[in-house]
Order: structure tokens, then sequence, then C-alpha cells
């Protein structure tokens, strides 16, 4: 091998680092030769452009429309939940649109409100489980925890269309005497993230 060839990879990575040293790297934040996620006044910034950008939205030149940016800080846009887009959409803000049904009254991803009951018998059958919840509203969909052999774990849920009938439902099922046990019945919580 011929003592030029050998110099010849050095000479190309030398090349490669002169080009990244000639190109400039950007802070999209402060503008700083630095990259975005490493800026040391990112927090500061972003909360002056949360700031700016309440101020300008609390104007009456301001738009009420989701595809005009209503949310839309100074690097983009912002996730705004569905629950909060019909009322911004209304003309409302999306911190009284959250007060009023974020929170108060908490959303699932398919809009229905599912509540979890427990306690119950073994011989208890999908037909029994919709006969069990279809007084107190619409049941949109109905789940009942099953072993093998096709008898009941003892849990079940139920989805129902509005808050209100699966308020009702909890407030009536729990503690309710049923085949000789007595139901526990309460609003479903998500599962824990593994």
């Amino acid at each position: 091998m011929h003592p030029d060839e050998l110099d010849a990879p050095e000479t190309m990575v030398q090349t490669a680092q002169r080009a990244l040293k000639d190109s400039t790297i950007k802070c999209r934040f402060c503008g700083g030769p630095h990259w975005s996620k490493e800026c040391p006044s990112k927090d500061i910034i972003q909360s002056l452009q949360e700031a700016t950008q309440g101020a300008s939205d609390d104007g009456p030149s301001s738009s009420s429309g989701l595809g005009a940016g209503s949310a839309a800080g100074a690097g983009g846009s912002r996730y705004v939940p569905p629950s909060v887009r019909a009322a911004m959409a209304a003309g409302g803000s999306a911190a009284d649109a959250e007060a009023a049904g974020g929170r108060m009254m908490p959303r699932r991803m398919d809009d229905s409100f599912p509540v979890r009951i427990a306690n119950l018998p073994e011989e208890m059958s999908d037909q029994d489980l919709v006969d069990l919840a279809q007084p107190f509203g619409r049941i949109a969909r109905s789940y009942l925890a099953k072993h093998d052999d096709g008898t009941c774990k003892g849990f079940a849920f139920v989805n129902f269309s509005t808050y209100t009938e699966a308020e009702a439902a909890v407030s009536r099922l729990n503690g309710y005497g049923y085949a000789n046990l007595i139901l526990t019945c309460e609003h479903s919580k998500p599962r824990p993230p593994k």
C-alpha cells in the first residue's frame, strides 16, 4: 500500500469536519450558537412568549378560529385537547373551556363515561349486567370480565353516554344489594402506564 493512500481517509475526515465547522448551529429560542435543547434561557423565553401570546389573545382583534392559530406560540402551535376545542371554536378561551368541561367532567377518548362495578356473583351474564345498568341511562358499551370456563370474575365495566348517567349509576349501585352481595361501583380510572 502506498503511504499517500493511508493519508486519504484522514483528509476526507478533515474535510467533513471543516464542512461541519463552517455550518452554523442556531438555537430556535435565542438564536445563539448552540442546540435548542441546551439553551440556557429557554424557560425564560418560553414564559415571555406565553405572556405575550396571552396578551395578544385578550385583544379585540384576536381570532377565535382554531385554524388561524389562536393557540399558536412564536415557534408553532400548542396542543389543544378535544374537550376544549369546541368551546374555543365558540369564542371562549382555553382556560374557561378547561374549567367548564375539562376538569369537572372528565372526557374519554371515545366520549363515553366508564363505570366499574365490582363484587358481582359468579353466575352473572352479559344480559344480567345490561339489565342491572339499563335503568340509569343509555349504555354505550359493557364488558363483563370472565374466566376461561365462562364464569364471572366478579367485576365489569359499563360505559354510559353522559356523565350524569354515569354519576347516577355510581350513586345508586355503590352499596346496592344484588344476589346476596353488596356491589361496589365507582368511576373507572385509567390504567397506569407500564
